[in-house]
């Protein structure tokens, strides 16, 4: 069977894992049986385990379906009744309890010669393959392999592939195409070891800040403080992230590596200190149970202190350096920094980082047989931003060499391969990433810019044409010119808009087209709200004025320009980044991307461009060519707009974005948001052949008529209690702009005449004390203020 040919996934345990593993299937457009045991208090409903966790997917946080039509690919049902549908499937997914005698009864069950699958994979998370698969046959034996899907499965790229020594890896290769292309997984090689590789690793770390936490005496909070971003890891660092896993499950992991990896030369390691063991037994096992590590009680956080054996009030660390030191691009100059004012610390953070990395340098090729392979791993299934062996490449390799004898002495193949041949670092940075290989004893070309973003390659390996301190244009060749926002906070600012002037400009002298992306996590949260209250502070409307006509200038020119503009979004697109994206020609949107217009929750309605934008777009979805009547269809459309321009609505994803008309039917979806460059670059070479820019149409407003009609929907939605009393203001302040103001009957007018009533209800918005209030308290604590 090809992989084109995957159809009908089944999907064998209904638990958290099982279910949204589900979930991520259907979203990648295929039919999923999500199969359970019957109950033994089941009586008629002998499907109840599956047919509870497809209904409780919509209320599950982050959410696991990209839109609500997804749920519908989900058929639930039991292992007793619908085993034929196992048989019938073209892929078996286990994700059943993580106990070996469990697995091995249901895989010997599907050892018939009836079962179709070309694929039975497990989502064990450090079972033995070579175990599971005892007693098997060959040809049960060739198709199966592990998949280790990290959760949350839909957010998290990363899937270990694991065979065992029956595999047939050309069988294996065809669902690793699959998962790449179809579900945007980002596969890696990994070997039948204990933990694999990212939780060999990951719980090493843990095991290793536990250590040096006690050594340094250091506190929960200042922990988290310092292993979070400072180190190039996710924000909820140790503590967080151990309570968010659960302590009951990085404990089994942990004795997972007790009892599988007694070889192992930190095995003295592996073990839990006893405030941590206390907690086990307390059941305080993170937020499944509501209390752990840390402990919301009521409106307070309190976090558990070892030295006094209970809770206390969190102390959050204050660090005068922390801004200054987060701007600097490395980790050697971080820390550089930091042992400037706090020696103590930066020693805490430099064993941290060279601990794990002599860990990963002596477990390959153990774990994997390629350093690009455990980079990867770790980037992608901790969300990193940097692997074990690009933090050791940062730094002096024999600073790390002399802290292993701090260590437990142990064989170092992979550090020996590269002092035989000479070689100082494990990766080579050319045309394209070369890392070191045992077997070749030297550098090979890693598969396209692995384990760097394609965002990250261009903007390490090529010098800008043109920057600033928030965006960079790079020549990505044949005409191609890209435009990165690298703003602090993904936010919109005046030098991006200065740089979006400059670009065009450039482009149209030299170039052929031009993509706009972000270069960070996300595309851009918005305009910088920073910026507008200064300004409302000093009571510079003139300066309000200007900003608020340049955005409106350089949306429009995008759509003006001699020459084809694609935005490449991903993650949060808000606000004036919306706005952006809305007036490309074309979109290349990772699937991952929650676009939205959000302006009414800081007070305010869009004002770059946005409501214009979407009374046009309602004009093109109404066809009113064809219509006798084309008003009434233009104000249906805008009505669904309106809803969630009103209620600040961002899409769970850029599929639920396209539903909603945010995203055109030609844009382009992509599942790996790594992609998303290549294809923007692509798609505007295909639009460059025979462009032509888009004449701004007159387009029709519908007046009084449909002033009064969302109105009554306004003024509703007041009387029920959904809306405050200003939030019942900032209705009629969109009413009024998406209706096309002071006409008297529905009628044409030009598009400036609609950015003209958006910019001045816009300013006018900026003059009232509610919406100042409320994008203060946006800025204060990241969340709409409902005054």
């Amino acid at each position: 069977m090809n992989e084109r040919d995957i159809r009908r996934v089944a999907v064998i345990g209904s638990g958290v894992m099982g279910r949204q593993l589900a979930a991520m299937l259907a979203n990648a457009g295929v039919q999923v049986e999500l199969l359970d045991i019957v109950p033994g208090d089941a009586g008629d409903r002998r499907s109840r385990l599956a047919e509870e966790a497809v209904r409780a997917l919509p209320k599950m946080k982050p959410p696991p379906l990209v839109a609500d039509e997804a749920a519908g690919r989900i058929r639930p049902g039991n292992l007793k009744d619908h085993w034929d549908r196992v048989l019938a499937s073209d892929w078996v997914l286990e994700a059943v309890v993580e106990r070996l005698d469990i697995k091995r009864r249901l895989f010997a069950r599907m050892d018939v010669p009836d079962l179709r699958a070309a694929w039975v994979t497990t989502n064990t998370s450090g079972l033995s393959l070579e175990a599971l698969a005892e007693g098997r046959s060959d040809t049960f034996r060739r198709r199966f392999f592990g998949t280790h899907f990290f959760n949350p499965p839909r957010y998290l790229p990363l899937v270990e592939i694991v065979p065992q020594s029956g595999t047939d890896p050309d069988t294996a290769a065809r669902l690793v195409r699959w998962l790449e292309r179809r579900a945007g997984k980002r596969p890696v090689a990994a070997k039948d070891t204990p933990n694999f590789i990212a939780n060999r690793l990951g719980v090493f770390q843990t095991l290793v800040t536990l250590r040096l936490m006690e050594r340094y005496e250091l506190t929960v909070e200042e922990v988290d403080a310092l292993t979070g971003l400072l180190l190039g890891r996710p924000k909820s660092a140790t503590f967080q992230t151990l309570d968010l896993v659960g302590l009951d499950i990085f404990a089994a992991t942990l004795n997972t590596l007790r009892e599988r990896a007694r070889d192992d030369e930190f095995y003295d390691w592996f073990v839990l200190p006893e405030w941590l063991e206390q907690l086990l037994e307390a059941g305080r096992l993170g937020r499944k149970t509501r209390q752990g590590v840390y402990w919301k009680k009521g409106d307070e956080l309190l976090v558990y202190d070892p030295g006094r054996g209970d809770y206390r009030p969190r102390r959050k660390p204050s660090y005068p350096w922390w801004k200054r030191v987060m701007q600097e691009p490395d980790l050697p100059s971080r820390l550089a920094w930091i042992r400037r004012q706090e020696p103590r610390l930066a020693d805490f953070l430099l064993r941290q980082a060279a601990y794990s990395s002599i860990y990963a340098a002596r477990r390959v090729p153990e774990i994997a047989d390629a350093v690009v392979d455990v980079d990867c791993a770790v980037r992608w299934g901790f969300q990193a931003r940097w692997g074990p062996f690009q933090v050791w490449d940062q730094f002096d390799g024999g600073e790390f060499r002399d802290l292993a004898a701090e260590l437990p002495d142990a064989p170092a193949p992979l550090l020996d391969a590269m002092d035989a041949a000479g070689a100082t670092k494990f990766y080579r940075l050319n045309d394209r990433p070369h890392y070191f290989r045992m077997e070749a004893s030297g550098h090979v070309p890693s598969p396209d810019t692995r384990p760097w973003s394609a965002v990250e390659w261009v903007r390490s390996r090529r010098q800008p044409v043109r920057a600033n301190a928030e965006a960079s244009l790079y020549d990505l060749g044949d005409g191609v010119y890209a435009l990165f926002w690298h703003a602090p906070n993904h936010a919109i600012g005046l030098e991006i808009l200065e740089m979006v002037q400059r670009s065009l400009d450039y482009v149209d002298a030299h170039g052929r087209g031009l993509v706009i992306t972000g270069a960070g996590d996300h595309f851009s949260y918005g305009a910088n709200l920073g910026l507008l209250v200064m300004a409302l502070q000093n009571r510079d409307v003139a300066r309000l004025d200007w900003t608020v006509r340049t955005f409106q200038h350089l949306t429009k020119s995008l759509r003006a320009a001699p020459f084809p503009v694609v935005a490449a979004v991903h993650g949060l697109v808000l606000g004036g980044g919306c706005e952006f994206m809305l007036h490309a020609d074309a979109v290349v949107a990772a699937s991952e991307s929650y676009i939205g217009l959000v302006e009414l929750g800081a007070g305010l309605i869009p004002a770059g461009g946005g409501c214009t934008e979407i009374v046009r777009r309602a004009n093109e979805i109404a066809d009113t060519g064809e219509r006798v009547v084309p008003w009434v269809h233009v104000q249906d459309r805008l009505g669904a707009f309106f809803r969630r321009i009103a209620r600040a609505e961002v899409s769970r994803s850029a599929r639920e974005a396209q539903q909603w008309g945010y995203l055109r039917e030609g844009d382009r979806i992509l599942p790996d948001p790594d992609r998303r460059l290549a294809h923007a670059r692509a798609r505007v070479l295909e639009l460059a052949e025979e462009y032509v820019p888009a004449e701004e149409p007159e387009v029709w407003v519908t007046g009084p008529d449909g002033f009064a009609q969302f109105m009554f929907m306004v003024h509703s939605m007041h009387r029920a209690g959904y809306i405050t009393d200003y939030e019942r203001v900032l209705g009629e302040r969109l009413c009024w702009v998406l209706t096309g103001g002071d006409v008297a009957h529905p009628t044409r007018v030009p598009l400036d005449a609609i950015r003209d009533l958006e910019r001045e209800a816009f300013l006018r918005l900026c003059k009232e004390r509610k919406t100042y209030e409320r994008i203060a308290h946006i800025i204060a604590f990241g969340k709409p203020l409902r005054n």
